[in-house]
């Protein structure tokens, strides 16, 4: 007989959903009611982590070490970058939302 135990647990079983969570990320944002404006975020897969990651990393060269090379993370970069992917609302790339903050950016991967 089948043991049935890992079933309902098994990788291919699995129902994942992304799930939108909302936070009030500060008392600064309030709507024309004086309400804390809750920002929706959610979570990365592994693989849009990954992606991120490998667009903010640099092969280098040891220094004093001809030939050698190592891979390095611009940990400031992979950072926006991560926020922005993980914050559904307000859309960043929102162009009168970037004017009003003088941002003139565009953090897609």
């Amino acid at each position: 007989m089948k043991n049935d135990k890992y079933g309902s647990i098994l990788k291919n079983k699995m129902q994942y959903k992304k799930k939108i969570k909302k936070v009030a990320v500060s008392e600064r944002f309030k709507d024309e009611d004086g309400k804390v404006v809750e920002w929706e975020i959610r979570p990365l897969t592994a693989q849009e982590d990954q992606i991120l990651r490998e667009a903010n990393t640099e092969i280098k060269e040891l220094k004093g070490k001809k030939g050698q090379l190592f891979p390095q993370l611009d940990s400031n970069k992979y950072s926006s970058m991560l926020i922005a992917a993980c914050v559904v609302f307000p859309d960043l790339q929102n162009q009168e939302l970037q004017d009003s903050y003088g941002v003139k950016t565009s953090l897609t991967y």
